[in-house]
This record gives C-alpha cells, sequence and structure tokens, in this order.
C-alpha cells in the first residue's frame, strides 16, 4: 500500500546561499527557532546581538546564541569578508571544541539573512563586566586564579596552532563554578592551517595589525610583511588584563587609541602602579609577561611553570564566590518594593475613575495591585540578572504604554496570580506608563570611552 505521503509534494530541502556554500561543513541551513527557545538579550555589539536560549528537546540546557543580520552578498563585496569572519570563529571553535578553557560551540545555522552561531552560556558574565558591577578591582588571589585558567587555555589553544590576537578582561568569562572560559574568536588565527577566513584570508595572516588597541602587543603594531608574530602576543595581552583586573583600568587607558599604540612601541614596558601591593610571584608573573621582547616573554607552556602557579592553590571557588558577589551586587542597585501610603492609593483611584469612569473593576485595582504587579517584575529582573530587560522596560513603546507590564508579561498565569481579570490588567498597563522607571542609568557604562 502506499503511504499518504507518497502523493503530497516533498518539501524542497533548504540550502546556503552561494557565499555560505564554503562553509556548508559547519552551517545548518534552517531557523535557530527549530531547535531553541529564544529568551534574554544578553550582549549587543556592532556585528550581531546575543541572548541566551533554552533547548526545546532539554529545557534545562540554556546556551548563548550570537545572531548575526547578514545581507549575503558576493566574495568580491566588502560584506563577505565579515560574513567569512564570522564562519572563521566557527571553523576554529569547532577545531578547538576538546579545550575545556573555551566556549564550547553547539553548532550554526542560518535563515532569513540571520547567522546563529550557538554556545556554551559562562553564566557569570565577562571580566570586563565584573570589574564594572563590583566596583572594585580583584584581589591578587581573584586574579592569579582567572590568569592561571586563561594560561591553561592559552597552552592548550597554543598547542593545537591557534593564536587568539584579542585576549582582554571583555573575552574572558567565568561560570558560577569559578571555571574560566575564552571567548569571541573572530580575529584568531590557525597557524597550521591558515583557515578559515574564505574571501577575508587577509585576516588569517600572521603579519596583520589586529586586536585591541590597549591589549595589543609590541610585535603586533609594529609589523611588516615578513617579520610575523607568534603566539606569545596572547600572553602579553594577559600581562595587560592582569593590570587590568587588579587595577580596575588597563595601563594608559587616558590616550586614544592611537597614541596608545604609539606608546606601546615607543615606550618601556607598562607595570603595576604600587607593585610594593603584590606578591613578588605575581610582579614577576606580570613583568614576564610585559617583556617588549617577544624573544624574552614565555610562552604559554612555560608561564604554567611560574612560580605563581605551581605554589599556589588551584581551587576556583574564589572565583565563583566573586560571581555570586557580582550577581548581589547587581540586585542591591535595583528598586526596592516599599509599603504604599493611604494617599497614594486614594490618588491612583481618582486617576483611574478620571480615566475610565466608574467602570466594573476597575475601582478595585489599586496601588496595592500596582505595587504587587511592580515588585513581581523586580523579581524577575533579579532572578535573571538581564540588563537588556532593565533597559527595554524604561522605555516607551510606540502605543505609549510602559514595556515594564508588557515584560512582566501580564497573561493568564500572571493575571491569575494578581487576582485580576481582563479588565483590571488594561488599567495596570495604563497606570504602569506612569510608573516608577525600573533600573533607569542601571549598567549605564563609560567605560573605556575611547575604545
Amino acid at each position: 500500500f502506499l503511504s499518504l505521503s507518497s502523493f503530497l509534494p516533498m518539501r524542497p530541502k533548504k540550502k546556503l546561499p552561494a557565499s555560505l556554500q564554503p562553509f556548508s561543513d559547519l552551517i545548518v541551513a534552517g531557523s535557530i527557532d527549530d531547535s531553541y527557545d529564544v529568551q534574554l538579550l544578553l550582549a549587543e555589539g556592532s556585528m550581531g546581538k546575543v541572548y541566551s536560549a533554552k533547548l526545546k528537546s532539554d529545557p534545562d540546557q540554556i546556551h548563548a546564541i550570537k545572531v548575526v543580520h547578514c545581507a549575503i552578498v558576493s566574495p568580491q563585496d566588502d560584506g563577505a569578508d565579515e560574513l567569512a569572519e564570522l564562519c572563521a570563529e566557527v571553523r576554529i571553535l569547532r577545531a578547538v571544541a576538546k579545550c575545556e578553557w573555551v566556549t564550547k560551540l553547539h553548532g550554526a545555522y542560518y535563515a532569513n539573512d540571520k547567522l546563529s552561531i550557538v554556545m556554551e552560556l559562562a553564566d557569570g558574565g565577562g571580566l570586563g563586566d565584573l570589574l564594572e558591577g563590583l566596583k572594585r578591582p580583584l584581589t591578587e588571589e581573584e586574579a592569579r586564579l582567572v590568569a592561571l585558567g586563561m594560561v591553561r587555555g592559552l597552552a592548550s589553544l597554543h598547542k593545537m596552532g591557534v593564536i587568539h590576537r584579542d585576549i582582554k578582561s571583555d573575552n574572558v568569562l567565568v561560570t558560577s563554578h569559578g571555571h574560566v572560559k575564552l571567548t569571541d574568536f573572530g580575529v584568531a588565527y590557525h597557524r597550521s592551517t591558515g583557515f578559515g577566513l574564505g574571501s577575508a584570508q587577509v585576516l588569517a595572516k600572521d603579519h596583520l595589525l589586529v586586536g585591541s588597541p590597549y591589549w595589543i602587543a609590541p610585535e603586533v603594531v609594529s609589523v611588516r610583511p615578513g617579520r610575523p608574530y607568534d603566539a606569545k602576543v596572547d600572553m602579553w595581552s594577559t600581562g595587560i588584563t592582569l593590570i587590568e583586573l587588579v587595577e580596575g583600568r588597563p595601563p594608559r587607558y587616558d590616550l586614544d587609541p592611537m597614541h596608545v599604540m604609539a606608546a606601546i612601541v615607543e615606550e618601556d614596558a607598562p607595570t603595576l602602579t604600587t607593585p610594593s601591593a603584590f606578591s613578588d610571584d605575581f610582579v614577576a608573573f606580570v613583568t614576564a609577561c610585559l617583556e617588549k621582547h617577544a624573544a624574552s616573554r614565555p610562552t604559554s607552556k612555560e608561564a604554567l611553570k611560574s612560580k605563581l602557579f605551581t605554589s599556589g592553590s588551584t581551587d576556583f571557588a574564589p572565583i565563583a564566590a566573586m560571581t555570586l558577589e557580582f550577581q548581589e551586587a547587581c540586585k542591591a542597585l535595583l528598586p526596592q518594593p516599599r509599603q504604599v501610603t493611604e494617599m497614594e492609593k486614594e490618588a491612583l483611584k481618582d486617576r483611574l475613575a478620571r480615566k475610565f469612569g466608574q467602570r466594573p473593576g476597575t475601582e478595585v485595582l489599586n496601588v496595592e495591585v500596582v505595587e504587587r504587579a511592580q515588585t513581581m517584575y523586580r523579581e524577575k529582573v533579579r532572578e535573571r540578572n538581564d540588563q537588556q530587560l532593565l533597559e527595554e522596560a524604561v522605555k516607551p513603546s510606540a502605543s505609549g504604554k510602559s514595556k515594564a507590564t508588557k515584560l512582566l508579561g501580564l497573561d493568564d498565569q500572571v493575571r491569575a496570580s494578581l487576582g485580576l481579570t481582563d479588565s483590571d490588567s488594561v488599567a495596570v498597563r495604563t497606570d504602569n506608563a506612569k510608573s516608577k522607571r525600573f533600573g533607569e542609568g542601571l549598567f549605564k557604562s563609560d567605560r573605556y570611552k575611547k575604545n
């Protein structure tokens, strides 16, 4: 017997556009929505956004998804280089999948001009955000353990022939368990294969100036054709990052990027501002990393044998405690629930009556109900600890209504928990448009404006 499917037209198999065909072994043609429920916006950059997302087949699995809206162009067009750079990052992440100190790649998808890269979510965040949120530099022990994780990761990468080329605090993540993870391999280089930047092969060269100005090594700034640099550039950046972690800012942060790069080449190597505040082993390690002549600088393998690491603890519990402190610091910045006065209740009733008249259900909707909705919203913010959620809450929507209620999501479950009817929820939305602006000004930063 023939099944019904035998008479139905076959759905055409999804294909990648021509400019992505060279990366067909890396990217699946299909929407990320088929496999993941996208949750919260975690970060936003010039080339795309990063979201958290739950795996539909296992909701306990939460990953990070980098989504890039890219108009697919021919390889002759400028946009192809950026696209190829992203695909190169995917290729390198797949090549270093066995390295436990690197954010793990879970897959890549393309659909509707969007490239989605699925990666492991480091729930503790980036070190740059931690520095800003903690409002203090790291202790020597915290920085030492971070450095140990970084150098272990770099030693593994360098053994595989991969140079990161953009080590800095923002590209070092931590988990709530204290694990250190290197991320952002957009300008990384695989020495043994030179892969894999497609039409952007120029970025694969080891004689190009790439990286972030404040953390870049002298030999990268002064690089010339025929004078390639090696993996020791990552050790220089590690030294700069350590100074940033214990002092709160990288050296020469007051200079603009062009002057910084000139100073890196022309001036002496930077040092800790107050070396006496740190142990001899810590100072010696930072000094070794910041040797201007790469030949005198240790490799990552040699760095692991330094006294800073061999004589200290390898228990990463202080890093886990640091992430918890960061989360608590963020909670403390949120508006706290307060007792509502009778005067405020009456004032709200008057406003609602003037706006809606004596409509059934309106009179019972007073400040207590609104305050309960606000409290639930704050709790959601605390649980998710998400910067974008706070920023979106203070922006009015096109209709003029507050997005706080929209983000709270006054769906059936929430309305039921508040004891509201449909008419009540409408009134809540209207009143929230005039309510407190949750989290206004939170996480706004001028850190390294010139970078």
